[in-house]
């Protein structure tokens, strides 16, 4: 299941990072390489701190997408078994046998304040480049 659930986003994740190191200034590694900077130092401490920015973007997306993982996990066998994610819970609470309502309501607020969490850290770090 967790082989379908990172295939899902691998694409995008890709493109993302395709598109940074597109982005990635050439004088910059020109200029390590006149240092004398190896391939491994160039990432490093050139490539990978430039890319600073697409890693936040795919960290976000990914955690909120592992928040999302709802339809696999439902799909293949309706969340049991040790698949119990935080959604499934809701639903199985609020609309399941139990009809535990007021349980189901405070797991999905635990998942949004917890969604709220990332989706604040990544526009702080938007905001904050915007001001530079």
């Amino acid at each position: 299941m967790l082989v379908a659930a990172v295939w899902r986003h691998t694409g995008y994740v890709m493109i993302l990072y395709l598109a940074g190191l597109k982005a990635v200034d050439p004088a910059l590694k020109e200029a390590a390489a006149l240092d004398g900077a190896d391939e491994r130092q160039l990432f490093f401490r050139v490539i990978f701190p430039t890319l600073r920015p697409i890693n936040i973007i795919v960290l976000v997306i990914t955690v909120i997408e592992a928040l999302r993982a709802f339809d696999i996990v439902y799909a293949i066998n309706s969340g049991r078994n040790g698949l119990e994610l935080l959604s499934v819970l809701v639903t199985q609470n609020i609309v399941g046998e139990a009809s535990r309502i007021g349980f189901g309501s405070a797991i999905a607020v635990i998942l949004l304040t917890t969604s709220i969490g990332f989706v604040v850290v990544y526009l702080s770090q938007i905001i904050r480049e915007d001001r530079q």
